[in-house]
Parts: C-alpha cells; sequence; structure tokens
C-alpha cells in the first residue's frame, strides 16, 4: 500500500465518523414517560476529592504553601478543614493557605467535603523538615490525642539520620537539648504529652515535632465463676485482653442456667438475685453466678394426699430458681385442712384453702409443705379459698 492510499483510507474513516455523529445529533428527542407510568429518578453523585493529597508534606521552617484540593460536583457543596481534629475558624472553601510555618502548625489536616447526597473527605500530614516523627505502638497518630489501655509504646526518629539526637519531654514542656535524650523505644504507664526536638549531628540546625498527647486508660479484670452447671454471658466483650475492661467501664453480665436447673444469685462483688445485671469496673472485679434445684419435700399429717404439678421424674420433687409449682390437697372424707406449715412457718386457716392449689416459688425461704388435716365441726364453714404467694 502506498503512501497516496493510506491518506485516502484516513480520510474516508473521518468521514464516516463526521456522518455517525450528525445521524446522532439528528435524532428526536426521547418520548416523554406516559402517564401513569413511573418516571426512574437521577441521583446526583457525591462530592469527589481528587487528585487524592500525599499522606505527608515536608516544610522547611517559615515556609509557605497552600493545600488547594479540587472537587467534583461543586452544587450546594459544603468545605470544612481541620487542624488535629479540631475545626479551622474561617477556613470554608477546598484551598487552605500556610504561611510562616512553624511547629505549631504542624500535624493532620482534613478537608470534609458534603453536598445533600453524600460526604467525603482527605487528609494529609504537615511536618517540619527534619522534625521528629512520634509513633504510638508503632503508627503515626491520626490526631493530637489518642487514648490506649494499660500502656503504651512510643517511638521517635528523625529526618537529620541516624546520628540525630532527640531530646524530648513527657510534661508538656519545651524540649531543648537539656531534655530526656531519646535512646529508643519506651513504654508509657501514664498519660503524657509528648514533645520532641532533634538536632543534627553538630547540633546546628534542630526541627521540633508536634505535640502528641497519649491518654493511658487502666484496665481492670473481671474474673466470672459458676457454681453449678449454667454459663455467663458479658457485654461487651472485653477488647484488651482476656476479660479486661477499661476503668469505669460498666458490664452487663447475664446468667443462664442449664436445662433443669435454676439461676439462684449472685456472689462475690454482686449481690443481686436477678438473673441479668451490670458492674462498673472501677476496680478488679470477682463475681460468680450460683446455679442450683431446691428439694420440695411433700408430707401429710392426718388423712389426705398431695399432688405437685408438675411432677419431675426424680425421687425427690426439685424446683428450679424461676420455676414455680402448684401442691394440691387432697383431704381425705371428713376432713378439712386445719393449718399449712412450711418449714419454720405456719400459716393456719385463714391464710390456706381447704381445697385449692397453693403455688411454692422456688428459691423463697420455705421448702417443705406439710398440711395438717383434721374433721371438720359440724356447721363450720371451710376457711376462704385464697392461694398463698411465697
Amino acid at each position: 500500500m502506498n503512501m497516496t492510499e493510506s491518506w485516502a483510507r484516513r480520510v474516508l474513516v473521518l468521514l464516516c465518523l463526521l456522518g455517525a455523529c450528525r445521524a446522532l445529533a439528528d435524532l428526536p428527542p426521547a418520548p416523554a414517560a406516559a402517564a401513569g407510568s413511573e418516571a426512574i429518578p437521577v441521583t446526583p453523585p457525591e462530592p469527589v476529592i481528587f487528585p487524592l493529597p500525599p499522606p505527608v508534606i515536608w516544610l522547611a521552617p517559615h515556609a509557605n504553601t497552600s493545600l488547594n484540593w479540587s472537587v467534583a460536583v461543586c452544587s450546594q457543596l459544603t468545605c470544612r478543614w481541620r487542624h488535629e481534629g479540631r475545626p479551622l475558624a474561617g477556613a470554608a472553601g477546598s484551598r487552605l493557605d500556610i504561611t510562616d510555618f512553624k511547629a505549631a502548625q504542624a500535624g493532620v489536616y482534613t478537608l470534609e467535603v458534603s453536598n445533600p447526597y453524600g460526604s467525603t473527605k482527605a487528609t494529609t500530614v504537615l511536618r517540619l523538615l527534619n522534625s521528629p516523627v512520634v509513633q504510638v505502638d508503632g503508627a503515626i497518630p491520626a490526631q493530637a490525642t489518642v487514648t490506649r489501655t494499660n500502656t503504651a509504646e512510643i517511638t521517635l526518629s528523625s529526618g537529620f539520620g541516624s546520628d540525630a539526637a532527640i531530646y524530648y519531654t513527657l510534661d508538656g514542656s519545651d524540649p531543648d537539648f537539656t531534655a530526656t535524650l531519646y535512646a529508643g523505644a519506651f513504654p508509657l504507664y501514664n498519660s503524657a504529652t509528648v514533645r520532641a526536638m532533634a538536632y543534627n549531628f553538630a547540633h546546628s540546625q534542630w526541627a521540633e515535632a508536634a505535640p502528641v498527647r497519649v491518654e493511658i486508660w487502666p484496665a481492670y479484670p473481671l474474673h466470672v465463676t459458676t457454681a453449678g452447671p449454667g454459663s455467663v454471658h458479658l457485654s461487651p466483650a472485653s477488647v484488651i485482653a482476656t476479660n479486661y475492661y477499661p476503668s469505669n467501664a460498666v458490664v452487663q453480665l447475664t446468667a443462664t442456667a442449664t436445662n433443669g436447673w435454676g439461676f439462684i444469685a449472685w456472689s462475690g462483688d454482686i449481690t443481686a438475685d436477678a438473673a441479668t445485671t451490670t458492674v462498673l469496673m472501677d476496680r478488679p472485679r470477682e463475681v460468680q453466678a450460683v446455679f442450683g434445684q431446691f428439694p420440695l419435700l411433700a408430707t401429710t399429717r392426718g388423712g389426705g394426699t398431695i399432688h405437685v404439678s408438675p411432677r419431675r421424674p426424680q425421687q425427690q420433687q426439685y424446683l428450679r430458681g424461676p420455676d414455680a409449682r402448684h401442691a394440691h390437697r387432697h383431704p381425705a372424707q371428713g376432713l378439712v385442712v386445719h393449718s399449712l406449715d412450711r418449714g419454720q412457718h405456719r400459716h393456719q386457716r385463714g391464710d390456706a384453702s381447704a381445697a385449692g392449689s397453693t403455688p411454692i416459688r422456688a428459691g423463697g425461704l420455705w421448702r417443705s409443705l406439710e398440711p395438717l388435716y383434721q374433721r371438720q365441726r359440724a356447721g363450720a364453714g371451710g376457711p376462704a379459698d385464697r392461694p398463698l404467694l411465697v
């Protein structure tokens, strides 16, 4: 194929494309939705920040710069800037000017953008050139204040190189070469404000890091045991270690008995008798959930019988903690219930029904039931038919 044919083919392709574009332009508009049909709603897009800023921007002392990020979808747009999590007054656009940069201006900058249909944000960190980098547990804090439980590990590094000298304070005071010399990662067991200053090998140049506040919250163990077959569920679950909770956390405990058993009460640092209760973790706590079964001893004095319902298959009748059973008294012919003896308590005829059923609450004081049957005197009416709730 020679050069003339090649150009001819290119011109032909261009003419075809031009004709297709004109044909599309001449198409009639799409017909409107028919009456009664449902139109498909069009949702405007959420805002988008592009391109994303670099994670870290290093600036020399007294330098000037601008954080100018483009935002797509500008209708009804709201922009907010934050420095170390705190709102910046007067910063309402997508551009933020930084002038005369110094250590106090270092830290995390966040642009939050929103419209009625959604929101997004972008973050970058401004650091003073060669200033120390403060890491908490191996990570650079995203805010000026971080929270840890029991302990935290602090690591410092500098752009001056491995032979740089780094001095730090933990009480928020200004660091200089008279402060503590950094010799390696160290633990924090109490809350502190970490401030650090780095010097080059000759101590002729220096740079300071932005302060980092580390809040250390103590944690206390919650030791839970059970007496009898059952289990205890903790909410929320511990996130520090096995049943360790931050100071002043409120933990809910729920006791669940194994089938055939019942919950009795809590012992130890909790004395409640409800199956669900709470404990305040302001110190180490020990709690035990007590489960059990309760014997119901049913005997009679005089002629008559007692029927316990429902009846368990064991030789002895046991009551579960949250359950109640009814004792049905059946006096023999010519006899009435004179009194009802429950352990150490005796209820006379005005307190017990003659032929009804008495509910017995498991876990109560009385565990035995012994009605005294006696012959009814001529013309005497039976006692009131009222159940005893114990």
